[in-house]
């Protein structure tokens, strides 16, 4: 699995709060329910490699809150069991 870096995780979170802002303003309840479907299906493609980017296993996405947490805490440096660190920090031969 890759590592994934804060800005490439923060950028798909805030499209997904504008479309459900969106859905939400035009009121349709179905459109809200394929809208909450999307969001959580790319929220938890974003938020797995992200976590694993902090040295997490991706069951943590499931805690409340965490998305929260993957959006403050830095990147752990070096290589870790999930691949290289993306900021390239020690990761040259």
């Amino acid at each position: 699995m890759a590592r994934l870096r804060r800005r490439a995780f923060i950028v798909p979170v805030i499209a997904i709060s504008v479309a459900q802002g969106i859905v939400s303003l035009a009121q349709h309840p179905a459109g809200a329910f394929v809208v909450l479907g999307l969001s959580l299906w790319i929220f938890f493609g974003f938020a797995l490699p992200r976590s694993h980017d902090i040295g997490n296993s991706g069951w943590y996405c499931l805690i409340p809150f965490y998305g929260l947490w993957l959006i403050f805490k830095d990147s752990q440096p070096f290589t870790n069991k999930w691949g290289p660190d993306p900021k390239g920090r020690g990761n040259q031969v």
